[in-house]
């Protein structure tokens, strides 16, 4: 039955041409995602178009309740999150990995069919950044070849400026670590067609999100 929903699915994905967008946010902590994905979610509401906005991954597989803390860690203190061991972190990776391509099918995928557009703060590209932050260590070879399976964001947005202004605006990881994530995101994220940099530096949030949504709905 559940192979059935899939291939429904696949074929009207095919005669569907008119999907709305999905877009991912990324840069580093103190770039602005959640404040720039509630102004473009603003955006959207203003002109009648639905939105949802994602946190890190789907959720189609649940979030144990035991990991809650572990989760406002991460946000709070990104690198806090104890490193688990090699079989555990293949065990938790490739939960995170199936959750973001069932999630897509089972659950992004209708809403955008519904021309909901979808807000990612984060994507899946980031734990190819920083596994740290999920606790997890596995090899780049095998975290970069699972996005031959991770359906491609329509819009990839990095949010970028000096790291300096970063750490000033959240003060949780070093100024070394802030430049190391924003050379890997613009080397890893440029290789995707739908790349754009946006400077957030000089730039006030309702700016960005201007320039986010005109990019996403051209």
């Amino acid at each position: 039955m559940l192979w059935s929903f899939g291939i429904s699915m696949w074929k009207s994905c095919e005669m569907n041409k008119n999907k709305a967008p999905m877009i991912a946010l990324f840069g580093p902590d103190g770039s602005g995602k959640s404040t720039v994905a509630e102004l473009i979610a603003k955006r959207c509401k203003e002109i009648g178009v639905r939105s949802i906005r994602m946190h890190w991954r789907p959720g189609f597989l649940p979030y144990r309740k035991s990991s809650s803390q572990v989760g406002e860690n991460r946000f709070t203190n990104p690198h806090s999150t104890n490193t688990r061991g090699c079989i555990k972190s293949f065990l938790v990776f490739l939960y995170i990995a199936i959750d973001f391509i069932a999630g897509y099918y089972f659950l992004i995928q209708p809403r955008l069919w519904n021309g909901d557009i979808v807000i990612y703060e984060r994507y899946y590209y980031d734990i190819i950044i920083d596994q740290k932050r999920y606790g997890v260590r596995v090899p780049l070879a095998l975290r970069t070849f699972i996005t031959k399976f991770i359906p491609i964001p329509d819009t990839i947005i990095l949010l970028d400026a000096l790291g300096d202004i970063m750490r000033k605006r959240k003060g949780e990881l070093t100024l070394a670590e802030i430049e190391r994530q924003r050379l890997m995101m613009k080397k890893y994220l440029s290789r995707f067609d739908g790349f754009n940099i946006v400077d957030v530096g000089d730039s006030s949030p309702n700016e960005v999100a201007d320039i986010i949504f005109q990019i996403a709905m051209r």
